[in-house]
C-alpha cells in the first residue's frame, strides 16, 4: 500500500500544480507544470473554470482532475491510517453536519 499511496500523492501534487499554473496565465496562454506543457483555453466561454489542452491536443478539465486526484489520495490516507475497510469508508457520512461519525474499528 505505501507504493500506491506514493503514486496517489504524486498525482495529487501534479494535478494541484497544473491547476495553480493555469490560474496564473491568461486565456490561450501556454504554461508548464508537473512536466506538462499546456495551453489554457478561453475560460470565459467554458463552464469549467480551468480547462487546458496538452501538446497532443487532449482537452483537460484541470479543476475536475485536481478534485478527483485529491479525493483518491484522501480515501487512501483514510484507509491507511484508520484500518477501516473500503466498504466502511463508503458508508462514512459525507457532510460535516452529520450526527454520526466515521470511526476506526475497535480492535
Amino acid at each position: 500500500m505505501p507504493r500506491v499511496a506514493a503514486i496517489l500523492d504524486q498525482a495529487r501534487a501534479d494535478a494541484a500544480a497544473l491547476l495553480a499554473a493555469a490560474l496564473q496565465v491568461g486565456d490561450r496562454e501556454h504554461f508548464t507544470a508537473a512536466g506538462h506543457v499546456m495551453r489554457r483555453l478561453n475560460a470565459a466561454k467554458l463552464r469549467a473554470a480551468d480547462v487546458g489542452r496538452d501538446t497532443n491536443g487532449t482537452r483537460h478539465d484541470l479543476t475536475r482532475e485536481e478534485d478527483k486526484a485529491f479525493w483518491a489520495w484522501a480515501a487512501m490516507e483514510v484507509l491507511r491510517h484508520t484500518g477501516i475497510r473500503v466498504e466502511e469508508l463508503t458508508e462514512c457520512p459525507t457532510t460535516a453536519s452529520s450526527s454520526t461519525g466515521c470511526r476506526a474499528p475497535a480492535n
